[in-house]
Formats: C-alpha cells, sequence, structure tokens
C-alpha cells in the first residue's frame, strides 16, 4: 500500500504479487516502486498510478534485498546465493554469485552513486 506522508490517507494499493513480499525499494525520484517476494519474483511498479509495469524473474529462492542505483537500475539479492542487476530493454541480468555459505546478503548504494556494497554473513562485497 502506498500512504500520504501528509495525512496518513491510502493513496493506493499495489496488487498483483502472489507471494509475501518480504522486501521494498523506491527510486530516488518515487517514479518506481520494487517489491520482491518468497515466490522469487520481483514486481515493478509506476509510482505515479501503482500500475505494474515489469514481473522480474531469475530467482530461484525468496528475494531478501532490492536497490535502485542512482541512475535507476534495479539490483536484487535473494537466499539463491545471487545478486542480480536487471538491465533496461529486457536483457538477462548480470549475475553475482556469491558464496553458498552466505545466504542473505543485503545491499544499498550510496547517494552519489559510486559505491555500492553489499554485506552478507560472511563478509562484504562492492563495485
Amino acid at each position: 500500500r502506498v500512504w500520504s506522508a501528509t495525512d496518513y490517507s491510502l493513496l493506493r494499493s499495489l496488487e498483483g504479487q502472489t507471494g509475501s513480499v518480504w522486501v521494498l525499494a523506491v527510486d530516488k525520484d518515487g517514479d518506481l516502486y520494487s517489491t520482491g517476494s518468497d515466490d522469487c519474483t520481483i514486481y515493478v511498479w509506476s509510482g505515479t498510478d501503482g500500475i505494474l509495469l515489469r514481473k522480474l524473474k531469475g530467482h530461484t529462492s525468496r528475494v531478501t534485498s532490492l536497490s535502485f542505483s542512482p541512475v535507476g537500475t534495479l539490483f536484487s539479492a535473494a537466499e539463491d546465493h545471487t545478486i542480480r542487476m536487471w538491465r533496461a530493454g529486457g536483457r538477462p541480468p548480470l549475475v553475482l554469485d556469491l558464496p553458498k555459505t552466505d545466504w542473505s546478503p543485503r545491499h544499498a548504494f550510496t547517494h552519489d552513486g559510486h559505491l555500492w556494497v553489499s554485506i552478507g554473513l560472511i563478509g562484504m562485497y562492492g563495485l
């Protein structure tokens, strides 16, 4: 659900994702929302009207982390030991395989976009 931060009213509901949603990301302008669930899918929604724009498949287990880069590229991580960079134009995502002992990575970008950091149970990764 999308709520107003000024009067706390419900603006819209994002409907259609079948699994339990575990994670949410919003791009820097609020134009895109992304949700990840335990059915291994990622949904990308319009931030202005809540319309489903894309359904991303590729992970083989629960999606645990999502983030948008400052230029709008979506990154995801899941319990399948991968981090994926979803590219525009329907091209296959770039995939970073993590050690099998690192099951639940989280990641974020610095505000200037020059650094991306992922942390898991056994260490940190960066680009």
